[in-house]
Parts: structure tokens; sequence; C-alpha cells
């Protein structure tokens, strides 16, 4: 899920609603097919995927500014701190994210999570906030359990666990209230869990580009 917002939070009483695309790409993806138990939970984690994105921001005062963000897996509630710098902002977030797994090569997941994450960001704007750009860190981790079904070997029981730890970058430009922003982010990803009666364990780097428009008011 990406963030697609600056370091710099709105004022009290501002908002913001935007939709884009999401994706992550998977540059080394694991040998394993799609119907072995490590490929499954390849798919529940980290698998490639392209999804709408929606999502509106409010500010709150104080520095402090809320969200609700929505894309086909998972829906993502979160607020966060701005810290005036000088030139610069530092943002401290915290998000919680519903999430549902894995719908790729033929397998229908029923396979829920929940999930927390920490997004640390800087940034700067220009004076009139016809530009910002904004980079940082980013960990947070998931655990999820449900059932998966495939036409071959049926209803398979999975659970277990999903870290990643990355970094991102962002850029937003645009006149008056209406915004393009474009964003990118990396991330190495470790899951662990079982899949039926077997324990299986993945790792990856993604590679996730989002763009989208944000309008202002």
């Amino acid at each position: 899920m990406p963030l697609g917002h600056p370091a710099h939070v709105l004022n009290a009483g501002k908002t913001t609603i935007g939709a884009g695309v999401a994706g992550t790409l998977v540059p080394t993806p694991p040998a394993a097919s799609g119907t072995s138990p490590q490929g499954r939970l390849h798919v529940l984690t980290v698998a490639p995927d392209v999804s709408p994105w929606v999502s509106g921001r409010a500010g709150l005062g104080g520095g402090f500014e809320a969200g609700l963000t929505a894309s086909t897996r998972s829906i993502r509630a979160d607020g966060r701190r701005a810290i005036d710098l000088g030139p610069l902002t530092l943002s401290v977030g915290l998000g919680a994210s519903a999430v549902l797994l894995g719908r790729a090569d033929n397998v229908s997941s029923g396979v829920y999570g929940f999930g927390l994450d920490l997004p640390l960001l800087l940034g700067w704007r220009s004076s009139a906030d016809l530009y910002s750009l904004w980079f940082g860190p980013r960990v947070g981790g998931e655990l999820f359990e449900g059932n998966l079904t495939t036409e071959l070997s049926g209803t398979t029981g999975a659970k277990g666990q999903h870290l990643h730890v990355g970094g991102l970058a962002g850029l937003r430009a645009g006149l008056r209230h209406l915004y393009a922003v474009v964003e990118f982010e990396f991330a190495y990803h470790l899951a662990g869990g079982s899949i039926g009666a077997t324990n299986v364990d993945v790792s990856a780097w993604t590679v996730a580009p989002f763009g989208g428009l944000v309008v202002s008011f």
C-alpha cells in the first residue's frame, strides 16, 4: 500500500481525496511453482500485483493528520504527526491494515490478515506548495490465517507472518487544488508459516511504483 502523501500534514479542516494505480514488482521471484507450498506462500505475501488506489486524508490541527486508504487487497487507516525542522519537516506515522491476501495463479484465497507499519518521512516543499519531495524508511508486518482453494488440491489451511523493511521516495507537483503524485518504494520481505502440514518460508526484494492524482479542498 503506497502512502501517496508528503511529509507535511494538512492544516486543521483541510482534506484531500486521491486516486491512482499501485503496483508491486518482484525482480527475483522464487523458482518454486505457484502450486507448491512455497509458491503459495509467495502468492500470499510478495507476488506481483497491480491494483487501484483510493485515499482520503484530513488535517486534525496541532501537526496531526489522519487518513483512510484502500486497494483491492487491503484497507489502511493511519495517523501521523509532523515536526517542523526549519526548511524540512519530519513526519512520524503509524498505520493499521486489514488485508485480503493472494488471488493469483488459479488460487482462490480466503486468507485474511492484520498488519501494522511505521513510516518515517523527511520532506521539503516549495514556498507556494507547488512541489513537495519526501523520502524515508518504512517497516511493518502482518499476521495472516485462513484457507487456500485450488482446482487440483482443494482447500488447504494457511497461516503465518510477513515482515518487510525498506525505504521510499515521492514527489508531488501541482497548482492550487490539483496535484500529481509519484512514489517508489523498495523493500525486503521475509515471510514464514505453514501451508497445510508443510512449514515454509520465502524472502524477496520488491519494487513498488505508484502514480495518482490528489485533489485538496
